[in-house]
């Protein structure tokens, strides 16, 4: 029992708090976040580009003709800056590009509810309510691509938070229930 409380705090009640907290920064500051990681992401990028510029530099021209590494080291250096500079921007093309996706599917839904209606069937109605909600969504993430990027990292901050409060709690109900069997089969043995 000594030793129980010499250990201090379990691994996977650490790993439940760090979910916890991550869940509730990501609620509380999702653009800070979003921010954090479009400085890291521009980092990374620039990072990229100096490897290869420094592969560029450290080949023989002669034997590796018509490799592109000094193009693409330039390139991933202005991309970096670029991100590191309009973060917001380039986070914006996300939710722009994935509304794309999501217009193109409602209107192939919206292709599908018209074809049911023509084959007479009666199950458009439900497939054109679907096609509008796809669409309606699809526009407003071309239009709203901010308002998008947020919620998306409140919905991850949200399921942080509900993984880590579910782990805590599941932890302390199997402590309990593990130590109440221990107890009871000590009583027996007695």
């Amino acid at each position: 029992m000594e030793e129980e409380k010499k250990k201090g705090i379990p691994a996977p009640m650490m790993t439940s708090i760090a979910l916890i907290l991550c869940g509730l920064i990501l609620v509380i500051w999702p653009r800070k976040v979003q921010e954090f990681i479009m400085t890291v992401v521009a980092a990374a990028i620039m990072m990229i580009g100096i490897f290869y510029i420094i592969q560029y530099l450290r080949k023989d021209v002669r034997k590796d003709f018509y490799r592109k590494d000094l193009t693409t080291g330039i390139f991933a250096i202005i991309l970096g800056v670029l991100a590191f500079i309009r973060g917001d921007m380039i986070a914006a093309v996300v939710p722009t590009v994935l509304g794309i996706v999501v217009l193109y599917s409602g209107v192939a839904k919206l292709q599908n509810a018209f074809d049911l209606l023509r084959m007479n069937a009666n199950t458009w109605i439900p497939v054109m309510v679907s096609a509008g909600i796809n669409i309606v969504f699809a526009v407003l993430m071309i239009i709203k691509p901010e308002m998008f990027n947020d919620m998306l990292f409140m919905f991850l901050g949200i399921g942080l938070l509900f993984g880590g409060i579910t782990d805590l709690l599941s932890m302390l109900f199997f402590n309990k229930q593990t130590k109440d069997l221990v107890k009871a089969d000590q009583s027996k043995e007695v």
